[in-house]
């Protein structure tokens, strides 16, 4: 197995010769591990191990050890996978090293340079070794929602007060360790495993929650603990409108959130009414009701069904395709449970009269007298060959209808029948037979 992993080493050994490379590109090095082994080193109480970047031209070894350690003047040892000429090149000078019994000083970088055999170019790496940070405080405790805390933060501080709204169920509070390498952030006892934390806290009940935020330094061992208390504000009491609007029927008198009652008037034909209101506080919500009626006798309110959402952008759709009044609730409901209604009164509006036309004409022909809305009876005259007759008419009403039907006739006389097709209100009219 040996030899076979010296033969792979070798070859890539050629291919870097070839390619005219650094370290950086060659493949895997000769080092498996860099330790600082408690056996070659008193001070230590534990084994060390450095963390290795291969991508990096010296290969960069970081080594972490624990504070107390003292005298950086460390033995150190390589697991190698292959043999190899240790040597110290930091100087410039190479000093020869002894694999696990050369003693160096780390208190600077040491560039150790390993040179194996039948490679020309040696392989480079730089040990950096420093103490691991004691450092466990916090930088920053922030609640994303924006809820007050009190104190403003310090990492001094220990101690926090953050006040939310009465219904508030869930509170998100994010931590970050003033040290980039800080071991460990605990809030409510779910570890981070970083310099980091966010967690969601449930205060779905009570009035208060202490929340703990607990901390672990890079060495393992120096913690810091941090309180946050959440206390639940008194549940607001305004159940007042900031708007009301019922669109395209302007209420009478105008909107004013003291005002509860209005009336407002659609057109005849309207089947649905839409209907946008807005709360002064952002925690009340909004329902539409409407009188609930039994027999002649009104009693309480019933829901009233509808698509959408007063508060939506598009607001709710209320059917309206039957009656002539609709009591429209606006019901507020505060924070606290308090309910404030405004009652819109939605009336449908007369239907219209109007069933004169405000035009008709037979095209190609001139009719006798020129049309008058008031004028009943017409004739037409066409020439003989006419088998056709085109008419058009319009009503003075938008919501009257028109119809062709056959006119009167003299006594004894059979009426002729009426074939036609088209549409009289339409662009193109009513087309009618007229044989010969």
């Amino acid at each position: 197995m040996k030899k076979l992993l010296i033969g792979i080493l070798a070859g890539s050994v050629v291919l870097g010769s070839l390619a005219g490379c650094f370290s950086f590109g060659r493949g895997r090095g000769p080092v498996d591990a860099f330790q600082f082994l408690t056996s070659r080193n008193s001070s230590l109480d534990q084994n060390v191990t450095g963390v290795m970047n291969e991508q990096a031209d010296p290969v960069e070894i970081l080594v972490v050890i624990p504070p107390d350690t003292g005298s950086l003047n460390l033995v150190a040892t390589f697991s190698l996978n292959t043999e190899a000429l240790i040597t110290v090149v930091s100087s410039g000078t190479p000093v020869p090293q002894e694999n696990g019994v050369t003693r160096n000083d780390f208190s600077a970088p040491v560039l150790y340079s390993l040179q194996l055999p039948k490679e020309k170019k040696p392989w480079r790496y730089r040990i950096t070794v420093r103490y691991a940070e004691t450092n466990a405080a916090l930088s920053q405790i922030s609640i994303p929602e924006g809820y007050a805390m009190a104190p403003l933060f310090s990492p001094k501080v220990k101690s926090y007060t953050v006040e939310v709204p009465y219904s508030v169920k869930k509170v998100r509070i994010d931590a970050k360790g003033q040290s980039a390498n800080l071991k460990d952030i605990a809030i409510e006892g779910a570890g981070s495993g970083g310099a980091s934390a966010s967690t969601t806290v449930d205060f779905s009940s009570g009035l208060s929650r202490p929340v703990s935020i607990e901390t672990l330094a890079e060495d393992g061992t120096t913690r810091d603990k941090y309180t946050v208390v959440l206390k639940r504000l008194p549940a607001d009491s305004n159940a007042k409108l900031e708007s009301l609007e019922v669109v395209d029927a302007p209420p009478f008198p105008a909107f004013s959130p003291t005002r509860a009652a209005y009336q407002t008037e659609v057109p005849y034909d309207t089947t649905a009414v839409v209907v946008k209101a807005m709360a002064q506080n952002k925690y009340a919500t909004i329902t539409l009701q409407t009188l609930a009626v039994v027999g002649r006798i009104t009693s309480g309110r019933t829901a009233l069904a509808s698509r959408g959402s007063p508060t939506d952008k598009a607001g709710a759709t209320v059917d309206f395709s039957n009656g002539t009044l609709l009591p429209l609730i606006v019901a507020v409901t505060a924070e606290d449970g308090g309910v404030q209604e405004y009652l819109v009164e939605v009336a449908r509006a007369d239907p219209d009269h109007i069933n004169a036309l405000a035009e008709l004409a037979v095209a190609g022909s001139k009719m006798s007298p020129a049309f008058t809305p008031k004028t009943l009876m017409y004739a037409v005259q066409v020439p003989y060959s006419t088998r056709q007759l085109l008419v058009t008419a319009k009503a003075q009403s938008k919501y009257a209808t028109m119809q062709l039907v056959p006119g009167p006739v003299s006594a004894g006389t059979t009426a002729p029948s009426l074939q036609a097709k088209g549409d009289l209100a339409g662009k193109t009219g009513v087309t009618v037979e007229f044989p010969t």
